[in-house]
């Protein structure tokens, strides 16, 4: 098993890091190329509404695994940009269910081809089934360092 004894540029969260880093950079070059004014965290919450059009802001929180305040400043970002309307739920008046306008889905034409590339960028060389293999095994790792996680810190969950 890799770790840092094997040298730092081995170490598996040094490579995802970076692999992360990398990844949302060249989104945003994209982004930016296309003309459009959006970071990747509010780019990503828009193809993920595309998809998953209604989530209250604490599911988005959840999924995005980013702290409730960051979520909020996309989310109050997007609604200045019309982009996205946060609407109460009517069977729970507390939540804010997060829906896009029609400006948001004809810009997530634009978004989610974009998105698309970057990821297919990263995969270049890599077949299916290795692909494949590599996310079933950063989901399980995702899964085991969230079950510490809630172990050491059961308010976290």
């Amino acid at each position: 098993m890799d770790d840092l004894r094997e040298g730092f540029d081995n170490n598996l969260g040094r490579m995802i890091g970076k692999l992360h880093h990398l990844m949302w950079e060249a989104g945003r070059h994209r982004l930016a190329s296309a003309g459009l004014d959006l970071d990747m965290k509010q780019a990503i919450l828009l193809a993920n509404l595309w998809y998953h059009e209604g989530m209250c802001q604490n599911e988005i929180t959840r999924k995005f695994g980013k702290h409730k305040a960051g979520i909020t400043r996309s989310i109050d970002r997007l609604e200045e940009k019309a982009l996205v309307v946060r609407v109460t739920d009517t069977s729970d008046r507390r939540l804010k269910m997060i829906y896009l306008t029609q400006k948001g889905k004809e810009l997530c034409t634009r978004i989610v081809p974009i998105l698309n590339a970057t990821e297919d960028t990263v995969l270049k060389g890599v077949s299916v089934k290795h692909a494949t293999i590599c996310k079933e095994v950063l989901r399980q790792a995702f899964l085991n360092l969230e079950a510490y996680r809630n172990q050491i810190d059961p308010a976290a969950v």
